[in-house]
């Protein structure tokens, strides 16, 4: 039979025609780092898929919902110190201003004091408790009006005007920092 019977034979390679090893070590060790790479990529988008998920309990609800219990604890302290206020120092007043804005109170409504502490007169389901505890949401423009009107103020700087106050603040805060 001759050598060209149709069939290919395998070409006879040298030593030179091989790759270097450092070369192979080099490739596999490119293709493990980007198979890596991309695992990487998946895990951090399917954790941050598991942490913008809608259905799971966000921490600042649970918070919120803290400062609410806290508020519901303090009940008529809260409701007696800001009575007893002819004039409050003024981060207890915006504080104010901030949690009936948030409650659905217009603001030239609780521009005066005066205005304010009429409000903390309701009763029932118009009292200030009540309304916090049936609170769900505000507007976005509302959100924004309650974020200046608090932009200036410390939770210190509220604290040391009324201390039972300051949790009012708290919950605007957080209301306001949770959907901004």
């Amino acid at each position: 039979m001759s050598e060209t019977s149709g069939v290919d034979q395998p070409a006879k390679t040298s030593d030179e025609d091989l790759p270097d090893t450092r070369e192979v070590i080099a490739t596999v060790m490119t293709i493990i780092g980007i198979f890596m790479l991309v695992a990487m990529i998946i895990i951090f988008i399917y954790i941050m898929y598991i942490l913008n998920r809608k259905d799971r309990i966000r921490p600042k609800s649970q918070t919120l919902n803290e400062i609410c219990m806290e508020i519901e604890s303090l009940n008529r302290p809260i409701i007696a110190e800001l009575k007893s206020y002819t004039s409050p120092p003024l981060p207890v007043h915006l504080t104010m201003k901030a949690v009936f804005i948030l409650l659905g109170e217009e603001k030239q409504l609780v521009h005066e004091w005066n205005d304010v502490v009429t409000l903390f007169k309701s009763t029932g389901s118009n009292s200030l408790i009540s309304r916090i505890k049936g609170f769900e949401e505000a507007d976005k423009e509302v959100v924004q009006e309650v974020r200046r009107l608090i932009a200036g103020s410390s939770y210190e700087e509220v604290y040391n005007a009324g201390r039972t106050v300051s949790i009012l603040f708290r919950w605007s805060l957080q209301y306001v920092s949770d959907n901004f």
